[in-house]
């Protein structure tokens, strides 16, 4: 009984280290995988945030254009209605 109960103690410390050699294998191609979706996701970030700056400063541009047209709009339409006030007919007294 001694021998067998050693002899399978024996066994499972040889076991140990072969079925965790299996599972230290596939955690490291987990890892290296995920370092490479993290490297991907990086240059995606990047790329995502360039664009988001370029549309910004055409944003903000086009913004300025159309506050400089109103404006001008603005001072048209005053210059219309002061040239619509000078034309119109003075009121009767009766």
């Amino acid at each position: 009984m001694k021998k067998s109960v050693a002899s399978l103690i024996i066994m499972l410390f040889l076991a140990v280290p072969l079925l965790s050699g299996c599972e230290s294998k596939k955690l490291k191609a987990e890892n290296e995988a995920l370092k490479k979706q993290v490297e991907t996701l990086t240059g995606e970030k990047a790329s995502a945030e360039s664009q988001v700056k370029d549309l910004a400063s055409k944003l903000a541009m086009t913004n300025e254009e159309l506050t400089a047209k109103t404006g001008e709009l603005a001072k048209v339409q005053e210059e219309l209605k002061a040239k619509t006030a000078k034309k119109a007919p003075a009121k009767k007294k009766k």
